[in-house]
């Protein structure tokens, strides 16, 4: 599904590069606004990281047959997944909404800059958005999952308040030197997509009870 694949890259294929530099962080020099609740992080972590759905980002990887969503007999698990994505897409529709950009191509620079997440402090942070550079997999989900896992992992987030009231979550993942994802989004819509894709096993719906 979001399985990003170890093999070596042929040397006729560049890999899409983004240069890496601290202070050019979109979290560089922030601080955070709020702290999860202990049933948020244990949710958010637990599901993103611990459990993650992408394959080999985790020995206890999960299966989205694992969170109840069983392929009906002779229909294939591509089916499964496609029915998830469109349960997904009522917290987020990743297919029509112009702010999230999923690019293959080493053009990355230029994507930052069209929905205004180029180096430093953004802006705008009440505008959920996202780019995310080349993982393999069709699911823009799973893809998203992917990045948003290894910014949790990695400790690269910050927890700030819109000028709304609105809670946000700016993430960045890197790959050694490199930038592979750009990530502004709501606490509510990632806890929206533990409690979508959990609401048939309710491995977490208890804990996130009342504040989704």
């Amino acid at each position: 599904m979001c399985e990003e694949t170890h093999n070596k890259v042929k040397k006729d294929i560049k890999k899409p590069t983004y240069k890496y530099i601290e202070a050019d962080s979109i979290i560089y020099g922030l601080s955070d606004d709020y702290a999860f609740t202990i049933n948020e992080y244990f949710c958010i972590y637990s599901f993103f990281v611990t459990y993650s759905l992408c394959a080999k980002q985790s020995s206890k990887k999960r299966r989205i047959e694992d969170y109840g969503w069983q392929a009906e007999e002779g229909k294939k698990t591509t089916i499964v997944t496609s029915r998830l994505k469109d349960a997904l897409s009522t917290a987020l529709d990743l297919d029509s909404d112009p702010f999230f950009i999923f690019t293959e191509d080493n053009d990355l620079k230029a994507r930052f800059a069209e929905v205004n997440l180029k180096d430093g402090k953004p802006t705008d942070i009440s505008t959920e958005r996202a780019v995310i550079g080349k993982t393999s997999g069709s699911n823009p989900y799973f893809k998203l999952f992917y990045r948003i896992r290894n910014a949790l992992a990695h400790g690269k987030f910050i927890l700030k308040n819109a000028p709304s009231g609105e809670q946000i979550i700016l993430m960045q993942d890197n790959d050694n030197a490199n930038v592979t994802a750009r990530i502004i989004l709501k606490k509510s819509t990632l806890l929206s997509f533990i409690r979508i894709t959990d609401g048939k096993r309710r491995c977490f719906i208890g804990q996130l009870s009342g504040q989704i």
